[in-house]
């Protein structure tokens, strides 16, 4: 076997049927690679949408194995299990809301084959980024880190897991993923900059490319995301130098003043000086105000999404300062 796919199945199913029949459709020799499905929560629907499509490549399509992984890790972990009983000589990772081009395989093979150790391809998205909530795509930087799944913005150019190509002997050398990335944010942009560190001959192939479903997020979601920047903080503390150049996330600008003023306003309060809460609320409700008008200029956007655009606004300041100054002090980096 030349060639071992392997996916990484988290959360919703839906899409990973679409995605295995674009395997099947490659122009490279079915029987010189295999496709390794490891679900992170595994799920008796989910092997049978595996199952199923594998019985219609017997005989002349590639190998399909599900693999229910119950382990720590999240992604990460999953994907280090995938190419760890792989039988390929190179690796190939997707994600199961991809659909990749009839050529993807066969031009990430013969990059890896002639000369590279690692490759990447293009991950094809709308015009408009619908995976985000149109409160995220005018909220400033701290949930627009993070790729397809999950990549960071300038390392996304360069590297991401749901389209990128090893060698097995250089996955051994590095140990795989980091685990401690368990979640999808950074933890292919830490197997790059570790790539890097090596020297490793690491090729952009153009023409390999894959495309990603259009995904709707909640406001809830855009809210929870903050956490991840605990995430930045680890790949500041491992990658310092790197991180400072490709990355160096900062929070939106209007987030400190609006953060200042809500906590003057509760100081206020507590301290029973009403004129002063007033006043301080006042500059509090005029600046998140601003904030949420400036998403809204920017995305086009329903009535009905309104509400979460405002909670958003109101929430975002206060937990992304909250989450980084925890994550800052936890890794002991500079985040602000």
């Amino acid at each position: 076997m030349l060639v071992s796919v392997v996916i990484p199945v988290l959360g919703p199913r839906q899409l990973l049927q679409r995605c295995l029949h674009a395997l099947r459709r490659q122009s490279f020799d079915p029987r010189k690679f295999e496709i390794i499905v490891v679900d992170v929560e595994p799920s008796s629907a989910t092997q049978r949408v595996v199952l199923d499509i594998a019985a219609l490549t017997q005989g002349g399509g590639p190998a399909i194995h599900y693999i229910g992984y119950r382990g720590p890790g999240g992604p990460a972990a999953a994907r280090n299990c995938g190419w760890r009983i792989a039988s390929g000589e190179l690796i190939a990772f997707t994600e199961p809301d991809t659909q990749a081009h009839s050529d993807w395989l066969r031009l990430g093979f013969n990059s890896l084959y002639q000369r590279a150790e690692a490759a990447w391809g293009r991950i094809v998205k709308p015009a408009v980024d619908v995976t985000k909530t149109r409160a995220e795509r005018g909220a400033g930087v701290d949930t627009d880190n993070a790729s397809g799944g999950s990549v960071a913005a300038c390392a996304a150019t360069r590297f991401a897991a749901g389209n990128c190509f090893c060698t097995r002997e250089l996955l051994q050398a590095l140990d795989g993923f980091d685990e401690r990335f368990n979640t999808d944010w950074h933890a292919d942009t830490d197997l790059f900059f570790r790539m890097l560190g090596r020297g490793v001959l690491v090729l952009h192939v153009q023409n390999a490319w894959v495309e990603r479903v259009p995904r709707v997020a909640s406001w809830r979601a855009s809210l929870s995301q903050n956490r991840q920047i605990v995430f930045d903080a680890l790949l500041h503390e491992k990658h310092p130098m790197l991180y400072q150049r490709l990355i160096c996330t900062t929070p939106c600008s209007w987030y400190y003043p609006i953060v200042l003023a809500l906590m003057l306003t509760c100081s206020a309060l507590l301290i029973d000086a009403p004129l002063l809460a007033a006043m301080t609320g006042f500059a509090w409700l005029v600046l998140t105000l601003i904030l949420c008008g400036q998403r809204l200029a920017h995305n086009s956007w329903r009535i009905i999404d309104l509400p979460g655009v405002i909670l958003s606004s109101m929430l975002s300041p206060p937990l992304a300062l909250f989450w980084r100054a925890v994550a800052a002090m936890q890794f002991r980096v500079r985040l602000f």
